[in-house]
């Protein structure tokens, strides 16, 4: 799913049916700067207000999250995809949170590196390869510029950190 492309169309049909952003979001009961930031591409609106997004745009949620109007001919196709890409996304969520487990752990492991002495590169370079899977895959599904980014500086430092283990450790 493209947010640039959502966040365009949900602008479009805003102002084709005459609304404001403060409008809308007056109608789905959340803010003006929620709605800016799916115009702007910056997010993508929350799971519970597809429908009644869709709804108040006056289209379908397929054309919501294909970020144009469907033809007949493509509305199975689009359907599977946009299924599968929200599928995507979910499972993004749960690497995030996994993220927010395992970052404690790897801290902790650090710390006890440093108190025993222990070398620090390999969890460091572990963290890195994680943190560079969990920002590409971001990218990946949301094609998020700035995930991509964040993805080659984390596996910059990940090669970095292996290399510094593997000299010092050698």
């Amino acid at each position: 799913m493209d947010q640039n492309k959502i966040g365009k169309f949900i602008a479009e049909r805003r102002k084709i049916l005459g609304m404001t952003q403060k409008e809308l979001a007056a109608k789905l009961g959340i803010t003006d700067r929620a709605v800016s930031k799916w115009e702007n591409g910056r997010c993508m609106p929350d799971m519970s207000l597809l429908l009644p997004l869709s709804r108040c745009l006056s289209v379908d949620v397929n054309d919501l999250l294909s970020g144009e109007i469907i033809t007949e001919q493509n509305r199975r196709e689009k359907s599977e995809e946009n299924i599968v890409k929200l599928a995507e996304i979910n499972y993004l969520k749960g690497f995030r949170y996994g993220f927010m487990f395992l970052l404690p752990l790897f801290a902790g492991l650090i710390i006890y590196c440093l108190v025993k002495g222990l070398e620090t590169a390999g969890f460091v370079a572990l963290i890195s390869v994680f943190d560079g899977i969990v920002f590409y895959y971001r990218y990946h599904t949301t094609k998020d510029r700035n995930s991509l980014y964040i993805s080659i500086i984390w596996m910059v430092a990940a090669i970095i950190n292996i290399v510094a283990f593997i000299i010092r450790t050698w």
